[in-house]
């Protein structure tokens, strides 16, 4: 049961029944355990679920500034900047709402036209995150519909783009975009990209995006006995930062390359596809 405070995780993720990133409830236990509390939940299926929250009312820390600065860090503000990711990819959406949510931005979601053109007149974001093609049609077609619109509530616009895509399909979109982005991106490319069009000064949240360095070379020797098919398909995803398929490819790898899984799963968490990307290309063209 435990399990539903991971990020991500919908207990049930059949169609209609909202469009929750999953990130709720890790939240708020991340809230609980920063001001020296906890979380917990009791469930029974079928009957419901009753979660507790305790605080305690003089908390007192080995590390009180450090804890105390973090707490702070994480209360949002009365006013965040509001951010429309309208982006058809589940693992890109939830991706990038995790890191904005961390920094203390207001975010909703969408995939089709008609919800990004609803939430522009009604909830009125600060800024959209919108992928080149949504579920229903291009990018390019809904900027210049929300075009007509920006007089009434003008907003920034950030345009991701996967490869050539952009250039074949969203030409006109270029004139309408205010940024635009080549996945895969970084985390600290999405808090630069904010900070240029909303002003954020909130720092990146710890370990996010980290220096890291040089990984440990006889690690990364292991993935010269990774097949040359499994290689190609894990820069496909990286380059798409398509989640499912990742973790599809990692768990194929064999227990021998448990170390080199770990590794690379260190980087996924930090988002650094470029450096996962760098280090199997240079494989791939000693296996060519």
């Amino acid at each position: 049961i435990d399990s539903i405070f991971e990020p991500f995780t919908r207990v049930d993720e059949r169609p209609g029944l909202g469009q929750g990133t999953g990130l709720g409830l890790s939240i708020c236990r991340e809230y609980a355990g920063a001001l020296g509390g906890q979380l917990t939940v009791e469930s029974i299926p079928g009957t419901g679920s009753t979660f507790s929250l305790e605080v305690p009312v003089d908390w007192q820390s080995d590390e009180a500034p450090l804890s105390r600065e973090i707490a702070v860090l994480h209360v949002p503000e009365l006013n965040p900047a509001r951010v429309l990711i309208a982006e058809p990819s589940q693992d890109v959406s939830r991706l990038l709402a995790d890191l904005m949510i961390r920094a203390q931005l207001d975010v909703k979601l969408a995939v089709i036209r008609n919800d990004v053109l609803a939430c522009l007149n009604d909830w009125k974001p600060d800024v959209i995150w919108v992928a080149t093609v949504l579920t229903d049609a291009p990018a390019a077609e809904v900027l210049s519909e929300m075009a007509n619109e920006q007089d009434s509530n003008p907003c920034k616009i950030c345009l991701t783009q996967e490869g050539a895509e952009l250039e074949a399909n969203s030409l006109r979109g270029q004139d309408l975009a205010d940024v635009i982005v080549k996945k895969p991106f970084t985390a600290s490319q999405v808090y630069s990209i904010l900070a240029q069009l909303v002003g954020l000064k909130a720092p990146s949240p710890a370990g996010v995006d980290a220096n890291t360095g040089n990984a440990d070379d006889v690690v990364w020797e292991a993935i010269h006995e990774v097949s040359a098919e499994t290689l190609d398909s894990l820069v496909e995803a990286l380059r798409a930062i398509d989640m499912t398929k990742l973790r599809c490819e990692l768990e194929s790898l064999s227990d021998s390359h448990r170390s080199l899984i770990t590794e690379m799963q260190k980087h996924i968490d930090r988002f650094e596809f470029e450096v996962l990307l760098e280090r199997i290309n240079a494989i791939r063209g000693a296996k060519t």
